[in-house]
């Protein structure tokens, strides 16, 4: 089956010379994901923003070294093959940590379409090209794909934190009722 994004593939090759997105993509790899990555710390406070920026190890600021890590992985994807396996786990990483953070669903998963921002800025002073142009659609519309599936990640993972909420809201409350009911003598083993 021929898709969109297939169509765009092919019109990458046909020889105008003129570099593709692929390869622009590849040089730039480092730029566009350090780019990234500010846009992402942007979105915390500023002394959070600062130690997600500014702390390297991975033990002392676990929640810098995942988002670089899984941003470089997506990346590489939606730069590549687009394997879903390898999109889903960096996705489902990112949301669990924002999911335990004060972001609602749009904001959780908003910072993955800010890779358009820095790969626009990049493109900006060659988009003279329509087959450059025609390329950062596809790109865009991968992003756009990765992207949802964030929303289904985030879903999942604060899903996973009402449960667990409410299993320990029921152990208190069981807890509870056992030191009351023993307070007035009612012994749950004789009943």
């Amino acid at each position: 089956m021929i898709t969109f994004l297939t169509c765009l593939s092919a019109a990458n090759h046909v020889g105008s010379g003129a570099p593709v997105l692929k390869d622009i993509l590849t040089e730039y790899r480092q730029q566009i994901i350090g780019d990234w990555f500010r846009l992402i710390v942007e979105t915390y406070p500023a002394n959070s923003a600062d130690f997600l920026t500014n702390q390297k190890d991975q033990f002392a600021n676990p929640v810098g070294s995942t988002i670089s890590r899984e941003i470089e992985i997506l990346f590489d994807e939606l730069a590549g093959s687009m394997d879903q396996a390898r999109i889903s786990s960096a996705v489902d990483s990112l949301m669990r940590i924002r999911s335990i953070q004060d972001y609602t669903a749009s904001q959780a998963a908003g910072v993955l379409f800010r890779v358009k921002d820095c790969v626009r800025a990049l493109l900006a002073d060659r988009m003279a090209d329509s087959g450059l142009a025609l390329e950062l659609l596809g790109f865009e519309s991968k992003v756009d794909i990765v992207a949802l599936s964030a929303f289904d990640a985030y879903t999942r993972c604060r899903e996973s934190l009402d449960e667990l909420r409410l299993k320990e809201m029921m152990a208190r409350s069981a807890k509870l009722t056992e030191r009351v009911a023993k307070a007035g003598g009612v012994d749950f083993n004789d009943v």
